[in-house]
């Protein structure tokens, strides 16, 4: 990163910030007057800052939401126990091919184990419908397993990173592979194919090539019921799939969310669905804490800033 250039972890309150940087998520707003504004989050290889910028417009969002990059100036203020930066200029740019590269996110995991280890859960299947699954998926269709290396598991809210959707569904299986081994009257082929595939969908939900935002399938329609309905087909294609297993495997992804007001399609009634939501419900919650310990720029040594997720400032002191 340049010398001239903050890098967006150091950034304090009052300090006047100019600079280009990734833009992470662009979102046009409108105020009870109907005045439009930005409300967005920017990010460098090493951290992340929410922004927004008062003086926008529907059109000027379009081309700010087309560019990877960004040139913003501004100050960084408080606001709600928050450090956001308020833009006077925010303007697409194309920075040069080594700031455009330190900008870039890091996968935060060792990618190529995490997969390595979702082939050895897969391998590892005494099912062979639910084995045949999963390869057909993650082996034979090259195009879903390029994009489930890169794509973060969410926009903001938990492994918001590169290869964040990977990491997230093979933690939480290795979790599923410990509740199979405690309580063996789960169907442990069957927990942890839903496991792997319960968030699949968000390689179509998000887009993640430039800004991280949700994808127009993924509003109308949503990663919960794609899912489902990757499934439906792809048994299809499986000789003699049994229908039953199909529908259970359907329902834990149909019920993940756990509620219907959190998003879920179906609340769980299967065991393997109930601990499916639980285990997706922790390590989330748990990678969103961690990270907002590692990263918060609150300036207190105790605490961090308020955490969206969570609902809570995360204590972090000895």
């Amino acid at each position: 990163m340049p010398e001239s250039q903050v890098a967006l972890s150091e950034i304090e309150a009052g300090r006047e910030v100019v600079g280009t940087y990734r833009l992470k998520q662009c979102l046009l707003r409108q105020t009870p007057q109907g005045k439009h504004f930005i409300l967005g989050e920017i990010a460098d290889g090493g951290g992340a800052l929410g922004f927004v910028w008062w003086n926008a417009s529907g059109a000027t969002h379009e081309k700010l939401r087309a560019s990877a990059h960004v040139k913003i100036n501004g100050k960084a203020e408080r606001y709600r126990e928050r450090l956001q930066l308020v833009a006077n200029v925010l303007e697409p740019t194309l920075p040069s091919d080594e700031l455009a590269a330190s900008l870039e996110p890091e996968a935060r995991c060792d990618i190529e184990r995490e997969w390595q280890d979702l082939l050895r859960i897969v391998d590892s299947f005494t099912n062979p419908h639910l084995k045949a699954l999963l390869r057909a998926i993650f082996i034979d269709d090259e195009s879903i397993a390029v994009r489930f290396k890169r794509a973060p598991a969410a926009v903001s809210m938990h492994h918001p990173w590169p290869g964040g959707l990977l990491a997230h569904s093979v933690q939480m299986a290795r979790g599923a592979e410990a509740m199979a081994t405690l309580y063996p009257r789960l169907d442990r082929d069957l927990l942890l194919s839903a496991v792997l595939l319960h968030d699949l969908c968000k390689i179509d939900e998000i887009s993640f090539e430039g800004s991280y935002e949700y994808t127009t399938a993924g509003n109308l329609i949503g990663h919960v019921v794609m899912g489902a309905q990757l499934v439906f087909a792809k048994c299809l294609q499986l000789p003699d799939f049994p229908q039953r297993l199909r529908e259970k495997l359907q329902h834990c992804i149909l019920a993940h969310h756990g509620q219907l007001e959190w998003g879920a399609a179906r609340e769980p009634m299967l065991p393997e669905a109930f601990v499916l939501h639980y285990i997706d419900n922790i390590d989330a919650r748990l990678e969103a804490g961690f990270r907002s310990i590692d990263e918060s720029a609150s300036g207190d040594p105790d605490w961090t800033d308020f955490n969206k997720m969570l609902g809570v400032r995360v204590y972090r002191g000895e």
